[in-house]
């Protein structure tokens, strides 16, 4: 009875955040108002009023049906919620989430969600750092607009598609990022894969490739914090984010071991109630003409697997831009209703520009939304491939 209770709690706090988000108007009458909406249509359904009531207006009721009761408490609930945590609510909507001047209604959502400590309607945020090497290799200041804003914005997870650094066998690139990223442990989980420019020799995921690598962003980094497996040396490796979600980090080159794919699939299974998503280098070739080996030993491999829904990636920077939106690259293609998704910007001409793709998954719709932020340029991009929202779940 107390877990049915608290069930119940949940999903009227779950179901007044998504009215009060979607309705952006009043404070009070935000919050009232659906739940004032819910009690006098149950009211009027159980058959608790008649027409003496308007006319006899000190005629007690006969009876307070259950329904109704959870009807009222939601209503002292949600208005109690109101004064007490509306305004940190606001003060934390600092996402210009339809990039207009405007807040869209997940993030005042997510606001309220993280105001209130709700953590499991359905709703998360990712947000994706494509490869940051020339920013890193120069120091120019975008990675450090980056970190800024994740702190400040702080999103359920941050995952990082790899090439971390332009030269692997370079010590002071590795010290610069790992202190860079080093700012957000303990506030906000992160993890990133390893990339062809992250391993030395360049493109050999073989043994000894990633010592710097697992020196700076290896298991002793994140082990006491958020890494719930590790793969060999930890060049791959899986963190659980929340109660919802599992990120799966494959190292470049390595997707065609079938020791690490067992692994992988064990992990997957192992989690059946957590949706996945698998963050590795390369996934989707240039110009959309296919999977990439790593992404197509996925594919084969794993996309039966029906928790898995996107697999998110970077690397792709020559051939045709598709298309050429602020220098990025934006490659989509799904494969057993799984999306496999390159974003990359380092072919912006500005290091990168800082650009920042965010995540929307609402597990409830199925729906996945992107955006695509520069906290260096303090603007949106808001070109029709840097924002826009896919459906998953059913097989393509």
């Amino acid at each position: 009875m107390p877990q049915q209770q608290a069930t119940q709690r949940r999903d009227s706090l779950c179901l007044f955040s998504r009215a009060w988000s979607e309705r952006k108007r009043s404070v009070l009458l935000s919050c009232a108002s659906p739940v004032t909406l819910a009690f006098a249509t149950e009211l009027a359904r159980d058959g608790t009023t008649d027409s003496r009531a308007s006319s006899s207006p000190r005629r007690p009721m006969t009876k307070t049906p259950n329904s109704l009761r959870t009807l009222l408490s939601a209503y002292v609930l949600t208005t109690a919620m109101c004064a007490l945590f509306i305004p940190a609510a606001w003060s934390a909507m600092c996402i210009d989430g339809n990039g207009d001047g405007t807040t869209s209604a997940f993030d005042a959502q997510l606001a309220l969600n993280q105001a209130v400590g709700l953590t499991d309607c359905g709703r998360m945020r990712i947000v994706v750092i494509p490869d940051t090497q020339l920013a890193v290799e120069s120091r120019s200041g975008q990675l450090e607009a980056q970190i800024d804003w994740l702190l400040q914005e702080r999103p359920d997870f941050v995952a990082h598609v790899g090439d971390i650094v332009q030269h692997g066998d370079v010590e002071r690139e590795w010290r610069y990022a790992g202190a860079q990223f080093g700012r957000l442990d303990g506030v906000v989980p992160y993890g990133l894969a390893v990339g062809n420019h992250d391993q030395d020799p360049p493109e050999d995921p073989s043994e000894g490739s990633t010592t710097k690598y697992r020196r700076f962003f290896g298991s002793n980094r994140f082990a006491a914090t958020q890494f719930s497996a590790l793969f060999d040396r930890g060049d791959s490796h899986a963190s659980l984010v929340g109660t919802g979600l599992l990120v799966l980090f494959i190292e470049f080159g390595a997707a065609s071991d079938p020791d690490l794919l067992e692994w992988a699939r064990g992990i997957i299974a192992d989690h059946p109630e957590r949706l996945v998503a698998i963050v590795t280098h390369h996934a989707v070739n240039a110009e959309n003409t296919g999977l990439s080996p790593d992404g197509q030993a996925i594919a084969n491999n794993l996309a039966d697997l029906p928790n898995l829904r996107f697999v998110f990636a970077g690397h792709v920077h020559t051939g045709e831009l598709n298309p050429p939106y602020e220098g990025c690259i934006e490659n989509r293609a799904t494969f057993n209703g799984v999306w496999f998704i390159t974003h990359n910007c380092q072919a912006d001409g500005r290091n990168g520009a800082g650009w920042l793709r965010i995540y929307d998954i609402d597990t409830r719709a199925k729906t996945l939304s992107a955006t695509t932020y520069s906290p260096w340029l303090r603007k949106f991009d808001k070109d029709e491939q840097s924002k826009w929202v896919v459906e998953y779940g059913a097989a393509q």
